[in-house]
């Protein structure tokens, strides 16, 4: 939210959060950031919880970091979120499966390979983040 020149290149989706609000906020904030836009408040009504939530994330002190560093970090943070995103689908498949009769067809906008592969390419990305970061320091 400090720094949204950085949203375009670090993967973020809101479909990586599970709460409504940090999922529009998301939402807005990729928006505006598409669109080269940087206001103050993305569209969001100050009054509203959304806004509130704007505002407390806006207030929130950040670790302190190497700032020339703030990319790299905010797309390790958002494989985290990819990571923990992809093992929530998982445990989904695994119940439906454990639901389904083993002759039944499962519902195929569950692409179970393809979770397994961006699970496999995720952690493949962050080991790699992860060694040019600690080379960095």
């Amino acid at each position: 939210m400090q720094f949204p020149e950085n949203i375009t290149d670090s993967g973020l989706t809101p479909e990586y959060f599970f709460r409504p609000g940090n999922r529009e906020l998301a939402n807005k904030l990729i928006q505006f950031v598409d669109c080269n836009l940087f206001p103050d408040n993305f569209g969001i009504d100050e009054n509203s919880a959304l806004g509130e939530l704007l505002d407390h994330l806006r207030d929130k002190e950040l670790p302190p970091m190497d700032y020339r560093n703030r990319l790299s970090i905010l797309q390790s943070t958002v494989q985290r979120l990819e990571d923990r995103f992809l093992r929530d689908l998982k445990l989904k498949e695994e119940l439906l499966l454990e639901q389904t009769d083993s002759d039944l067809a499962v519902d195929p906008s569950m692409n179970i390979l393809n979770t397994n592969q961006r699970l496999k390419n995720n952690e493949t990305n962050r080991t790699w983040i992860d060694t040019i970061t600690k080379d960095r320091r």
